[in-house]
């Protein structure tokens, strides 16, 4: 019978490496193309590979209250001040006081859909050039 202990060593090294590499491939992605205002967003998205019992998994995580938002999208809306209070923003350069603004609405964002649409193929590089 076969010893398949040395190939199955091999294949979960592979895995690891190439799980590594995607993780740090998409991480990267994720934060060159995602909305940028402040930067908040970008620095709080990571992805990671941990191995598994079938080679590795790869976490990613883009850790705000608002990506969803972004990657979503929103109806035009309104904002008020909670209890009764002001709220206060920058509008071409000068502060503005209001009980309530009229939000426009965004559009959907799709940085994290494309990501995710590529990540097969990012997959598939990594694992051939694992050597």
């Amino acid at each position: 019978m076969p010893n398949f202990d040395g190939m199955r060593r091999d294949l979960e090294r592979k895995a690891r490496i190439t799980g590594t590499r995607t993780a740090r491939d998409i991480e990267s992605r994720l934060r060159q193309e995602g909305p940028r205002s402040t930067g908040n967003m970008a620095n709080r998205t990571t992805a990671r590979s941990t191995p598994s019992a079938r080679g590795a998994m790869i976490e990613i995580r883009v850790d705000t209250s608002y990506a969803h938002i972004l990657r979503s999208g929103q109806r035009p809306h309104v904002i008020t001040a909670r209890q009764g209070g002001v709220l206060v923003f920058e509008s071409r350069g000068q502060t503005v006081f209001a009980r309530s603004v009229n939000h426009p609405g965004a559009q959907p964002r799709s940085w994290w859909d494309d990501t995710l649409r590529d990540m097969p193929d990012m997959l598939q590089r990594n694992w051939q050039g694992v050597v």
